[in-house]
């Protein structure tokens, strides 16, 4: 396992690539994701369904633990409070920044 000793936030949005990737593994052609930071995720016209948007959470937080060693935890207790923390990657990337700084 590498650990970084400096997490910034382009290397949380490439994790956060990786994972909109893994997504695009089970999707069809013609509904690949483009990884963006404004990509709309959740939300009014979001692109993810709730499978989805469990393998994207799961898929980054176990990813940011094998790199930095540290517990993130995305969704907290309350689901629905914290969905605004996954609309976008660069929404994403700025709450995983926060608990790890």
């Amino acid at each position: 396992m590498t650990v970084m000793t400096k997490v910034d936030q382009r290397a949380i949005i490439a994790i956060i690539y990786e994972a909109i990737e893994l997504l695009n593994g089970q999707r069809s052609a013609n509904a690949q994701l483009i990884s963006s930071p404004d990509l709309l995720l959740v939300g009014d016209h979001g692109t993810l369904d709730s499978l989805e948007i469990s393998t994207l959470v799961l898929a980054v937080e176990r990813k940011v633990k094998e790199t930095t060693g540290i517990d993130v935890d995305i969704f907290g207790a309350d689901f629905d409070e914290n969905i605004d923390k996954i609309r976008t990657p660069a929404s994403l990337a700025e709450a995983i920044f926060r608990q790890i700084s």
